[in-house]
């Protein structure tokens, strides 16, 4: 579709381009022209401004053109899956993660690459990611940018490692029905949804402050 070479490391990010700001697209650029010089980097060309200004803000760092390619919406689910089947690894926005996108990339057998921050927006991609399995949430979860940029090169490389390890990983919680953790789990995950709700109520009728500034984590049995 994309005309893309079969041996090229596939980047992706299929997200409303709003949420790349400058600080994660340097990022992405530097991974590009390092540690992946073999990699391109599928974005949702939302515009075709989304398409000419980050053209030109990819040759400003050393990043040709060509090795941006824009892709439209697809006219249904299956066709979005089997465009994300064809990529590596999916790299989130720090600024405002993937929401609704990563259950179905994870479903698709696509890792994501993320960077939680201290809002609930930045924190979307990696509480997916955790209630996916900790050895998971391990491999693709990062502390900084200097880690997120590590992560990708360790796991982009098709064959790798690394690449196998993140892909065997989410591929054993999701199709592993003895394992399978809530995101993979429609009917354990409302019930974990349910518990969360209610200890929130709980905390915002008997906390004074209200329950705003607690992170609320309910473990339940397996």
């Amino acid at each position: 579709e994309l005309g893309i070479p079969g041996n090229a490391t596939v980047l992706c990010n299929f997200l409303q381009t709003w949420k790349i700001n400058k600080e994660i697209f340097e990022v992405w650029m530097e991974i590009m022209g390092s540690s992946l010089r073999n990699s391109v980097l599928v974005l949702w060309g939302q515009s075709g401004d989304t398409v000419t200004n980050l053209g030109k803000e990819a040759k400003k760092r050393g990043v040709m053109r060509d090795r941006l390619r824009f892709v439209k919406r697809t006219e249904d689910l299956t066709g979005y899956h089997r465009r994300l089947c064809g990529c590596d690894v999916f790299l989130d926005t720090p600024f405002y993660n993937a929401g609704s996108t990563t259950p179905t990339v994870l479903w698709a057998g696509v890792p994501i690459v993320t960077l939680p921050g201290k809002t609930t927006a930045s924190r979307l991609a990696s509480g997916f990611m955790l209630g996916s399995g900790q050895i998971l949430g391990n491999i693709v979860v990062a502390r900084d940018l200097e880690e997120y940029r590590k992560l990708v090169g360790r796991i982009a490389n098709r064959g790798s490692r690394g690449w196998k390890a993140a892909r065997n990983s989410l591929e054993f919680y999701r199709d592993n029905l003895q394992a399978h953790h809530s995101l993979f789990s429609t009917e354990k995950h409302a019930r974990q949804m349910e518990r969360t709700v209610s200890v929130m109520r709980r905390l915002g009728s008997t906390v004074h402050q209200g329950a705003s500034k607690y992170h609320v984590i309910v473990a339940g049995p397996r």
